[in-house]
């Protein structure tokens, strides 16, 4: 019986290669900056500056966009904030995929979830090191595997949309695929669109339990009929 999982992987792989994932590549600098060919930024989109970390590995090739885009600017940035979301920033010459992880927050001591903004765990009645958070890890796509070839990139500001660089972040903010991240999800997160050709692509999972989507509207929204039901109840 084939492995379909593995058939998956190789007909994407014929469909999309990427340079990236050659060893024959260079893993310098890219020759193609985020405000070029690749990706459109605009006057007012500030340069982050630089700090010291590793650089990060060449800009994939330009390919055919994914069957799967989101266009409405609510819509993916509720995409983005699923849980499991894995979607890719499309650009006229490059394009990066993006893996966001959800960890709710939970007592430090008893690990029960606690609720947003607590101080006190209602089950062991110790106090938490922080407030508890929910926290969102961002990851790019670095291998053949499209669920799990991901290399920590930072935490997802819910502020601002864009990544925050951490001890353990092994990309710089003058990173090429953070400075896309930076600036598509910023958009977004503004309700501005992204301007052609730059785009937004889910890879056909669910954002919330990471399924695959087979129901024309579920593939449309990025979300399974049930958990969309789950979003939109509040749970």
């Amino acid at each position: 019986m084939p492995d379909n999982r593995l058939l998956a992987q190789l007909q994407h792989a014929i469909q999309y290669p990427a340079l990236h994932l050659d060893p024959r590549v260079s893993a310098g600098r890219p020759e193609c900056p985020i405000n070029g060919p690749a990706f459109e930024m605009s006057a007012d989109d500030s340069r982050p500056e630089a700090n010291t970390h590793p650089e990060e590995l060449a800009p994939q090739p330009a390919i055919q966009p994914a069957e799967t885009p989101i266009t409405a600017a609510d819509s993916c940035k509720r995409f983005v904030t699923g849980g499991r979301a894995i979607f890719t920033l499309q650009g006229a010459t490059s394009r990066y995929t993006f893996r966001v992880n959800r960890k709710d927050p939970a007592c430090d001591s008893c690990k029960v979830d606690v609720p947003e903004g607590t101080r006190k765990c209602p089950a062991c009645d110790r106090l938490l090191k922080y407030p508890a958070a929910t926290v969102y890890f961002v990851s790019l796509l670095t291998g053949p595997d499209n669920l799990d070839d991901y290399t920590y990139a930072g935490l997802l500001d819910v502020r601002t949309g864009t990544i925050k660089l951490t001890r353990s972040s092994k990309y710089t903010e003058e990173s090429t695929p953070i400075r896309a991240f930076n600036w598509a999800i910023a958009r977004l997160w503004r309700g501005l669109p992204l301007p052609q050709p730059a785009g937004f692509y889910h890879i056909g999972r669910c954002a919330r339990c990471g399924r695959a989507l087979t129901v024309p509207s579920s593939i449309e929204s990025g979300f399974g009929p049930e958990c969309l039901g789950k979003l939109d109840g509040g749970v």
